[in-house]
């Protein structure tokens, strides 16, 4: 879809295994950015004689990212990767559990790692590990 300003935008299904199919809680951000925009670059390359504007990056709040340290990593190693001045948003994704003694689904309980229903567990993570690219914003060069 184009956009007033002849960008364009792409959007990617969600995925469970994380960008590059590598798990995000063995990795630095400084690797998993650089991981991000190997992706981006390769996208860009799919997709012909584009430039990015913006990408979107879904962050769970389980994975072990920290957001602020990802956007710091981001935005100094895109001018090496040919990506200077692309703008990362990052969509924090709320941790979502189930639990295992009485079924009940609801939000991470930060304070005490019990069920908020029954305080029992354990718990199942059924959201918040994920660290997915989105969307990318792009223009013809």
């Amino acid at each position: 879809a184009r956009r007033a300003n002849s960008s364009s935008a792409f959007r990617f299904p969600p995925r469970s295994q994380g960008i590059v199919g590598v798990s995000v809680s063995s990795m630095h951000e400084t690797g998993i950015a650089t991981g991000l925009l190997q992706l981006i670059r390769e996208e860009l390359s799919r997709r012909g004689n584009l430039r990015c504007l913006a990408a979107r990056v879904e962050v769970g709040e389980l994975s072990g990212v920290s957001p602020e340290a990802l956007s710091f990593a981001f935005e100094h190693l895109a001018p090496s990767h040919g990506l200077a001045g692309t703008r990362l948003t990052i969509v924090p994704v709320p941790g979502r559990v189930k639990c295992g003694a009485c079924g009940q689904e609801g939000d991470f309980p930060r304070e005490t790692w019990r069920c908020l229903h029954c305080q029992g567990g354990p718990l199942e993570v059924l959201q918040g590990k994920e660290m997915d690219l989105r969307e990318l914003e792009v223009e013809e060069k």
